[in-house]
């Protein structure tokens, strides 16, 4: 009986070490409450210099504070840059815990790249990075 009363001892102070450690230090961000984002389209892609092309990020968010977040547009194009582009007029779609943002962007030339998406919701929560390749056409005339 003795060995029963000492490994539940154990077993209780293991589950309770194991919960310390889950809640951290409070001064990391919670993962599951940052919002997920699932897909980034572009379109049109490739793009003419210039020419306007939609950003369409799809996401979902557990807490549904999505109604106002901040869009961050970086790119690292062909010239080993990295370009922050900024981006306004964001368009939320969906419910309040998953849709899509749309927003416009005129790329330059010096655009062509990884484009690397991050969303920061109503609470502060940042998303991880979702990328995809951004193709721009120089305009007819002009030298690449």
């Amino acid at each position: 009986m003795r060995l029963d009363r000492m490994a539940f001892s154990l077993l209780a102070v293991v589950l309770l070490l194991g919960l310390a450690a889950c809640a951290g230090t409070g001064d990391e961000k919670d993962f599951l409450r940052a919002p997920e984002l699932l897909s980034l389209e572009m379109a049109p892609n490739p793009v003419d210099a210039g020419e306007d092309t939609t950003f369409i990020v799809t996401w979902e968010d557990q807490e549904g504070d999505m109604a106002h977040p901040t869009v961050n547009l970086k790119i690292e194009n062909e010239d080993d840059e990295t370009l922050l582009v900024p981006v306004t007029d964001v368009v939320v779609d969906g419910t309040e815990t998953a849709g899509s943002l749309l927003f416009v962007i005129a790329p330059r030339v010096e655009y062509q790249g990884k484009c690397i998406v991050t969303v920061t919701d109503d609470s502060g929560n940042t998303s991880e990075e979702i990328e995809e390749y951004l193709y721009v056409n120089p305009l007819p005339g002009t030298a690449e």
